[in-house]
């Protein structure tokens, strides 16, 4: 049973990193300066640039929002996280939507330099 809520595998044609921001302590494991993004997960995703419309509808919650991205439910993925994707980085504008019962998220970016 397909439909536009679930997440196919066909729809999944990007190549993507969930990558986390720097950790506040400031040091990884070994003592070195943590100020970089770091990969979280490296998982096949959905990135559609939302149309005029679906853009008019989504700067009703958040005023930015150029991307819709999909990929299949991962645990601890949070607000604070961004995909980056062939140099490009796309930074979540809320928390991930859950789309059916864990099997797949939906987050709404907004492709930036920061």
């Amino acid at each position: 049973m397909a439909g536009d809520d679930l997440v196919s595998a066909g729809e999944l044609d990007r190549f993507v990193a969930i990558e986390a921001p720097p950790t506040e302590q400031g040091q990884d494991d070994h003592a070195e300066p943590q100020d970089r993004w770091h990969v979280l997960y490296r998982t096949w995703a959905s990135i559609k640039p939302l149309s005029a419309r679906e853009q008019l509808l989504a700067r009703q919650v958040v005023s930015s929002v150029t991307h819709k991205v999909r990929i299949r439910w991962r645990p601890g993925i949070t607000a604070l996280m961004r995909v980056a994707y062939e140099g490009r980085h796309l930074y979540f504008e809320g928390p991930p939507l859950e789309i059916g019962r864990k099997q797949g998220l939906e987050m709404l970016c907004t492709e930036e330099e920061r």
